[in-house]
């Protein structure tokens, strides 16, 4: 099946991009502080005058080496990790930005998400596009809340074959079968409400 004739539109297309890069380097610099604090614990606790301090305590407790050394390898093996799955991620992110431009039939929904400090009541503080494929891959990218609005419509227009909206009842049928979407294509009103926390903080 060749390219569709709908084009992504270039400021949209940029704007996606940017978002990836934006929380990328936001989630990186987490994960390199993290490791950074874990090697220097653990350099710490090979310090002569931290070995000789736990020797000389207690055996009841924890020694300072111990403590330092087991936290020290958490973090950095945490922090490490977390490097590999934002790459990871990040990549997986762009993948989508070019599938939703070239391949769309692989997309079986798209919804959007308002992000909200409280349960109730004022206006989103952010808002959230998912594109998800039918394979099961899936990915949030936020926008300005005029690009999320713009790049909705713009697939509600161009590619109907996907269905488009959220409620609980179509992300029940995407976890169990993502396909079914796609080949029974539905459309409802609603977006997914969410209140904020440190999911949303750039680890969403």
């Amino acid at each position: 099946m060749g390219r569709t004739g709908a084009t992504l539109p270039e400021k949209l297309k940029k704007e996606m991009v940017g978002s990836v890069f934006k929380f990328k380097k936001r989630q990186l610099a987490a994960s390199i502080f993290l490791s950074l604090v874990g090697l220097s614990m653990l350099a710490v606790s090979f310090l002569p005058s931290v070995r000789e301090a736990s020797v000389s305590r207690d055996q009841a407790g924890v020694s300072l080496h111990t403590f330092l050394a087991v936290g020290g390898a958490t973090f950095a093996f945490l922090g490490t990790l977390a490097i590999f799955l934002i790459t990871r991620n990040s990549s997986r992110r762009l993948r989508i930005v070019w599938e939703i431009e070239n391949r769309p039939w692989n997309f079986a929904w798209v919804f959007l998400e308002n992000i909200r400090i409280l349960k109730q009541g004022g206006a989103p503080m952010a808002i959230r596009l998912h594109l998800c494929m039918v394979d099961g891959t899936r990915a949030w990218f936020q926008l300005s809340k005029k690009s999320c609005r713009e790049l909705f419509d713009f697939i509600k227009e161009n590619f109907p074959g996907i269905s488009q909206g959220y409620n609980r009842d179509l992300a029940r049928k995407y976890r169990k079968d993502p396909l079914s979407l796609r080949k029974n294509p539905q459309l409802v009103d609603g977006a997914k409400e969410s209140v904020l926390t440190y999911v949303h903080i750039g680890w969403g």
